[in-house]
Parts: structure tokens; C-alpha cells; sequence
């Protein structure tokens, strides 16, 4: 399992760490933006929505890429 997976939830693609949260239509839970975030039905299939830029950098940062 990889560890940072990416969600989509409130409006965005949000980066988290999947060895501490497990994830569920309505679970609230911490992004690696710092945000606090709850998935609903109207984010599920919603891929293309725009990508949080600060869980993008700290992702990058955390596995050391550029």
C-alpha cells in the first residue's frame, strides 16, 4: 500500500497519510495541507478537480521529489 494517497474532497484533491487515516463517504480527516476535510457523495468520481497546491508540495517534499 502506498503511503500518501490523494482524495478528493470539498472541492479539491487532497494528499493524506493512508497508514493514519482511514477513509469513508462522510469520515472528516487531516490532509497533509493541514486542512480538515470531509468526504461526500458529491466528490466521489470527481478525479479532475483541481489538485491542492500545498498537499502537492509537501507530497513532493515528503518522498523527496522535486
Amino acid at each position: 500500500m502506498q503511503r500518501y494517497l490523494w482524495q478528493q474532497a470539498e472541492g479539491l484533491r487532497h494528499a493524506y497519510d493512508a497508514h493514519r487515516t482511514p477513509l469513508d463517504l462522510g469520515v472528516t480527516f487531516p490532509t497533509l495541507c493541514g486542512a480538515e476535510v470531509t468526504t461526500s457523495r458529491d466528490d466521489i468520481g470527481k478525479w479532475l478537480r483541481p489538485t491542492c497546491h500545498t498537499c502537492d508540495r509537501e507530497i513532493r517534499t515528503r518522498l523527496g521529489l522535486a
